[in-house]
């Protein structure tokens, strides 16, 4: 589904907009459209190609904006962001050094990376009301040389506000400085009026002056107590001292983490290059003792380690406000594209055998999506390890998907965009073409052994298919609508000599099955991401009623209850996307799969 069909799909009145990791590289075109929901607060682009945003946000009225993993062009960005009048929070990769810009260019944000900036600062509009209450007092005394005077005032007031508050207080002491600070300010004002009454009534100026003074004293009395709070109360001490405590062992904690992680890593290269040798060296039984020997070795110098919750690491890794998570997610490092595809396996394998386990042991299946931090867990252990790995994984799949089907299918069902068991069709795809290429070959080719056969297969899957070919291959596996359609983009694609590279040609048909696929998952899919607000990939008994009552296939009470215990029958309240996808595409009416009807 394209971002245009997920925008005309949503409520008129919503509020938030979440277009991540839809691989955007322009929001241009999308303004408009955005402009179109009146009440919209928040928008979601998290993880997409976008170098810079639009000259036209004025527009819209947004207050929180997450722009973070993308490869922005800062500077350009930063100016765009400033036509965002009411926004008070965003989400944005940057550097260190480019927090302090935002804040001075976007005076207005109050969160910046979910942490508030300045939590104590003045605010713009309160000094803008003393200015102006000060304006009025001008027009009354009609001395115009009082402005240089409160200009003169302000400064100095803002200075020493400045001075107190850049040093390490608690909050309660530097708001009770921001106090003072307003005091001061109103402190010019009040002043002005007793000075002015002097000249029309002295008794009237003399009553001013003393409330006054008897005000001045109160505030000054009440606000040194409250700043010599700390001093007086000595649980406020202990509190201050625990906190101190508690920043280094946090800090000690995130050096020991390191410490682990480099271990690790250490650990992994040794058993790589073993490996290697072992692989290159002879099998004799000596070697391969000695290899078992080394892995006990280096399983008994592995940390032992609590089973970590994954969804708190999920949620950790996704949040780039946070400074040691979000290193790690805008440095991720690339991975190579056949190195990817083998983690990919191992994940699916993973997957596989514990799906099987999960079915022994009566628990929930999980998404993949989930799984995947489960496999680290398993594998690593440590929680940097775990959220740079998937970060690793996930940066790699977007930046490698349109350049290899089977990323891209495992990006899709990591996203919930496409049902787990599409993989294996994907492989008989594959398996399929092979073996009618080899049957094509048999056919011209009758007076050729079997070995004959087979060196000239492997020679076309290594190299080129002549055109012919191809057509006879997507003809046989395709009806006349879909092959015209296949062959027209074949032929768009084909090199010169009439040929065709086999893996280009491989890669073209199963774009098309994939196509197809989301075409057909595409109403559901709708249907699903209403009920699945929280974007997690699985539902509960209440939410699977919801989702079956939305569509037209007007299911029986019974149906529905026969349904949840086929996809739950331990009541985990957890009923997966592919689950739910691979029990409506086998259930059916007339020849016709229940996902075919739902429109």
């Amino acid at each position: 589904m394209n971002v245009e069909q997920i925008l005309q799909g949503l409520n008129p009145n919503t509020t938030n907009i979440n277009l991540e990791f839809r691989q955007l590289d322009s929001i241009n075109h999308l303004i408009e459209n955005f402009a179109r929901f009146q009440r919209l607060k928040y928008i979601n682009l998290q993880g997409n190609n976008l170098t810079q945003l639009s000259n036209n946000l004025a527009i819209l009225f947004i207050e929180e904006l997450d722009i973070s993993q993308n490869p922005l062009d800062f500077e350009i960005v930063i100016k765009q962001l400033q036509q965002l009048s009411k926004l008070t929070k965003l989400q944005i990769t940057i550097k260190p050094e480019e927090a302090q810009i935002i804040q001075e260019c976007l005076p207005q944000l109050r969160f910046l990376n979910n942490r508030e900036i300045n939590p104590v600062a003045f605010k713009q509009k309160d000094l803008e009301q003393y200015a102006i209450q000060f304006e009025k007092l001008i027009e009354i005394s009609k001395d115009d040389r009082l402005r240089n005077l409160f200009d003169e005032h302000v400064k100095n007031v803002m200075k020493d506000l400045s001075l107190r508050l850049s040093k390490d207080l608690p909050v309660f002491k530097a708001k009770t400085h921001l106090l003072r600070a307003k005091y001061a300010l109103q402190e010019l004002n009040f002043n002005m009026i007793i000075e002015y009454t002097q000249n029309l009534d002295q008794k009237v100026s003399s009553y001013l002056q003393m409330v006054h003074d008897d005000h001045a004293n109160i505030f000054k009395e009440l606000t040194n107590i409250i700043l010599s709070q700390d001093s007086m109360n000595p649980v406020s001490q202990y509190i201050e001292k625990l906190e101190k405590q508690e920043l280094l062992i946090k800090q000690l904690e995130s050096d020991l983490q390191e410490q682990q992680q480099t271990i690790q890593m250490c650990q992994e290269e040794n058993q790589k290059y073993l490996d290697l040798i072992i692989r290159h060296g002879k099998a004799n039984y000596d070697s391969k003792q000695s290899y078992q020997n080394f892995q006990q070795q280096q399983q008994a110098l592995k940390p032992t380690n609590k089973k970590i919750d994954t969804s708190i690491i999920k949620e950790k890794s996704l949040q780039s406000s946070q400074q040691n998570e979000g290193s790690l997610l805008s440095t991720a490092k690339l991975i190579p594209l056949k190195l990817l595809k083998e983690q990919i396996q191992e994940i699916y394998d993973s997957k596989a055998k514990y799906d099987q386990k999960c079915q022994e042991t009566k628990q929930a299946r999980e998404t993949m999506e989930q799984h995947m931090y489960t496999y680290f867990n398993q594998k690593y252990g440590l929680k940097n390890i775990i959220i740079e790995q998937a970060s690793t994984i996930i940066q790699s799949v977007k930046r490698l998907s349109q350049e290899d089907n089977d990323i891209c299918v495992f990006g899709k069902i990591l996203r919930n965009e496409c049902d787990e068991e599409f993989r294996f069709v994907q492989i008989q795809v594959k398996q399929t073409i092979a073996e009618l290429l080899r049957m094509f070959l048999r056919q011209k080719n009758p007076l050729k052994n079997m070995t004959d056969i087979k060196e000239i297969w492997n020679q076309k899957i290594q190299n080129y298919l002549s055109f012919e070919e191809c057509q006879e291959i997507v003809t046989y596996m395709y009806n006349q609508e879909d092959s015209q359609v296949l062959l027209q983009k074949l032929n768009q694609i084909k090199l010169q000599g009439n040929k065709l590279e086999y893996c280009q040609f491989v890669s073209s048909i199963l774009d098309f099955q994939l196509f197809t696929h989301e075409k057909y998952l595409q109403k559901f899919l709708k249907l699903f991401r209403q009920v699945d607000i929280e974007k997690k990939g699985y539902l509960s008994d209440v939410q699977f009623r919801q989702l079956m009552n939305s569509t037209n296939l007007n299911l029986s009470e019974d149906e529905i209850n026969k349904f949840m215990c086929i996809l739950d029958p331990f009541n985990t309240q957890q009923m997966t996307f592919s689950s739910i996808v691979s029990l409506l595409s086998s259930v059916g009416r007339n020849q016709v799969t229940l996902l075919q009807k739902i429109q």
